[in-house]
């Protein structure tokens, strides 16, 4: 547990530092724009069922499990983390997830897509990435540069995971405006 967590704070200092050359200086704490409990995260869609499980070798030491069934889109069994700060055009913005790959129909690669989107209709894309995840705890992260303004709540990083008959946990979700510079004020 405490090499993960070293791994991330190495992991996000490393990204933030060379996307900022001041991020050496502050808190990455500052950085976070959501709740990163897992038992915050919300879980929604028809192709999905999941449930809370313990484990001591992921961040925070628990994870929701989702069991996708695999029937319609990608985003019929998802897990979100909306935005608790604002987001200013220009911003550059690290999505990190920490995911593990349970189980999988014939044992085929499980594949999730990480997508920072607006967090109400029409859903617009920030960005996407479409990932295979390991059956090992893992850090999975994007970086993307915003080009408007977003209110609070009004962004979200979400996990699709309905590619098949798959069982994903998922750890907690870390959004970092590294561009925040005042705290509070964003």
């Amino acid at each position: 547990m405490k090499n993960r967590i070293t791994n991330l704070w190495l992991l996000l200092f490393t990204a933030a530092a060379w996307c900022q050359p001041s991020f050496a200086e502050d808190n990455i704490a500052d950085k976070a724009i959501n709740e990163q409990r897992v038992s915050k995260l919300a879980i929604y869609g028809s192709a999905q069922t999941n449930k809370n499980v313990s484990d001591k070798t992921v961040l925070g030491e628990e994870a929701k499990r989702i069991v996708s069934n695999g029937s319609g889109n990608p985003w019929d069994a998802a897990v979100q983390s909306t935005t608790t700060g604002k987001i200013k055009s220009g911003d550059q913005i690290i999505c990190v997830a920490f995911l593990k790959a349970v189980d999988t129909a014939n044992n085929a690669p499980a594949k999730v897509t990480l997508r920072l989107q607006e967090s109400a209709a029409p859903y617009a894309d920030i960005k996407t990435e479409e990932i295979t995840i390991s059956k090992e705890w893992s850090q999975y992260q994007f970086t993307a540069v915003v080009n408007k303004d977003y209110g609070k709540g009004d962004a979200a990083f979400v996990v699709q995971l309905n590619y098949g008959a798959q069982t994903i946990d998922v750890g907690p979700l870390f959004i970092l405006n590294v561009n925040k510079t005042t705290k509070g004020s964003r």
